[in-house]
């Protein structure tokens, strides 16, 4: 009987915690990002394919950009403990711009990023990628807080390299059939979205770390659902040398189905410490 009272007690109090709002505490929530990338060639020399190493294995992103390449696939690399992304099938002259995006999600960390030519690395090929995680955090009230965790992921031919973003422009609050992820890139006129772009943001970031985040604050939003957006857009600067351009855009709450789960997660880690 104890134990039917208690089984029937959870399932009221998880019903009420995924009904009533939250109130007296903050609840942060994250994302795996939607990101897209801007990279120039700056190898001296032709290439034919991007590579990026994430850390987890047999990953298959479930939306992808190919963008400049016609060609995107996925191997096991490192006795299949991670994934190579490989986007192919165009020459990039040197100083060209390759632009090619993906959904994060389930990746874990970024371990590399460089050009190769007909499948050879090609040397000093390494790039520092920004990698980033969304952070929505509600507060009390009903509002919440806007931020992207930020770092620079570095290749082992950048590993001690100052990175740095510059022209840095946030928007908050896009309608989410405003930008895609197919949007994402040098031809996108932000000039269009100009009722969405937050000031007062700082305009530089000086050596991102690659260890920790860096925590930029977009804004504060009612507007915390699937559908409305937040993007950040930035340079990339390697030792005083812009390598590429940087695109995050998320949606500024995930669907109602994760927030339930989330919930269900926090009472079951709650009755199991009890």
């Amino acid at each position: 009987m104890k134990t039917a009272l208690r089984r029937s007690g959870f399932v009221v109090l998880t019903i009420l915690f995924l009904t009533a709002p939250v109130r007296g505490q903050l609840v942060d929530i994250f994302h795996d990002p939607f990101l897209n990338w801007d990279f120039l060639n700056f190898t001296g020399v032709q290439a034919n394919n991007f590579e990026i190493i994430v850390e987890a294995p047999n990953f298959n992103p479930n939306a992808v950009y190919t963008g400049f390449f016609p060609s995107f696939g996925t191997t096991p690399v490192d006795e299949g403990q991670h994934t190579k992304l490989s986007w192919s099938g165009r020459d990039v002259g040197p100083d060209t711009i390759a632009h090619v995006g993906l959904a994060m999600q389930g990746s874990g960390r970024i371990l590399d990023a460089y050009w190769t030519l007909d499948g050879e690395r090609i040397p000093g090929g390494s790039l520092a990628i920004i990698y980033e995680l969304t952070r929505v955090r509600r507060l009390p009230v009903g509002f919440g807080d806007v931020a992207m965790l930020l770092q620079a992921v570095r290749g082992p031919d950048v590993l001690t390299a100052p990175v740095s973003l510059q022209n840095i422009r946030t928007f908050l609050n896009i309608p989410s059939d405003r930008v895609g992820l197919n949007d994402l890139n040098a031809s996108l006129d932000l000039r269009t979205l100009a009722n969405f772009e937050q000031t007062g943001n700082a305009p530089t970031i000086e050596n991102l770390p690659s260890s920790d985040f860096f925590t930029y604050e977009v804004g504060r939003s009612e507007d915390l659902s699937p559908a409305f957006e937040a993007l950040l857009t930035a340079d990339v600067v390697v030792g005083g040398k812009v390598i590429g351009r940087f695109w995050n855009l998320n949606p500024q709450c995930p669907e109602p189905t994760a927030m339930g789960l989330m919930a269900v997660g926090s009472l079951l880690t709650l009755r199991r410490r009890r």
